[in-house]
């Protein structure tokens, strides 16, 4: 059994991303596998993973797309990072894993089939316990969330998740602080999720509003809310949480006042972009949702098409 460690550290949990990086190989998609029930479906999924040519790598690295920039950058405030899987469970942003496209978002092309069961968020509850579950899954954290907490009880635990995810591993956090395996106030939510049980004062709910103040899409707000939230130098607490959400909503509207930029700005932008993100910024597009939803920038994809490539030949 491990032990618990004592010291008192900080975990960030966000969910894995649609979006993952093209260069790796083609990825294993579970609308191209077919079973009778999801526990079958379960094994066909990591036959197929571990049998893949594609290559390795790390979570961090497969990840793409603007929210998952938006993660490493808060992950730099945090001593681990954890990352909520649909495709193998629980597992550190670290842990060797291949690509794969499978989410807990309803209505996708690959969203988990519900088959045997009436909803899909049965569906998914069922998906994620068995792919923690499985021994044939070589990423996944063994014992998932209970045995994270329990190991890190001592540890604050930042959750900043979509409804679709949270649901998901809810029960598992309020059966952990039922159960004393955790102080409640070691744990925050960031989520628009309205959830119910031990863990129910512990969510900072998202306000869709606030989209204006972070000039942000919906998708990116639950980040851009724990980012602002964390240069704050907020204390680790849900009501300290609230408050500095509070300032936000007393702040007086601001008209936009954002600047139009010239071609020689979004160059001189473009090629930070390109040297401070690297490999996360090697397509238009990814660059593009960086100057976007991190730099909080506006520039139409037919104008910085040019620039981009101008800028990609010449540091490359």
């Amino acid at each position: 059994m491990n032990q618990t460690v004592t010291n008192t550290r900080s975990h960030l949990i966000t969910p894995c991303t649609s979006r993952k990086r093209g260069d790796y190989g083609i990825p294993i998609r579970v609308s191209e596998l077919s079973a009778p029930d999801l526990g079958t479906l379960t094994t066909q999924w990591f036959n197929s993973l571990n049998s893949s040519k594609a290559f390795e790598t790390s979570a961090v690295d497969l990840y793409a797309g603007g929210a998952w920039s938006l993660v490493k950058e808060l992950c730099k405030s945090f001593d681990y990072q954890w990352v909520l899987s649909a495709g193998y469970g629980l597992i550190n942003a670290n842990s060797i894993v291949k690509p794969y496209n499978i989410t807990f978002s309803n209505g996708k092309s690959e969203s988990i089939p519900s088959l045997n069961f009436a909803t899909q968020k049965e569906a998914n509850i069922y998906w994620w316990r068995a792919i923690n579950q499985c021994k044939s899954n070589k990423a996944r954290i063994d014992g998932g969330i209970t045995k994270l907490l329990s190991k890190y009880r001592n540890d604050n635990f930042l959750f900043v998740v979509s409804k679709s995810y949270i649901e998901v591993i809810i029960d598992e956090i309020n059966n952990c602080i039922e159960r004393n395996i955790i102080d409640k106030e070691k744990i925050i939510i960031i989520s628009s999720y309205k959830a119910n049980g031990a863990c129910k004062h512990q969510v900072l709910r998202v306000d869709p509003n606030l989209t204006t103040y972070f000039r942000c899409t919906l998708a990116n707000l639950n980040y851009k809310l724990a980012q602002h939230i964390i240069e704050k130098k907020t204390s680790f607490g849900i009501e300290y949480f609230k408050k500095e959400i509070e300032k936000i909503k007393l702040e007086p509207k601001k008209k936009s006042t954002k600047k139009k930029l010239s071609d020689e700005e979004v160059r001189i932008i473009t090629i930070e972009i390109l040297h401070k993100y690297k490999d996360a910024a090697k397509s238009k597009t990814k660059a593009l949702d960086i100057l976007r939803n991190t730099y909080n920038l506006s520039c139409s994809a037919e104008r910085f098409s040019p620039i981009y490539e101008f800028c990609k030949v010449h540091i490359y």
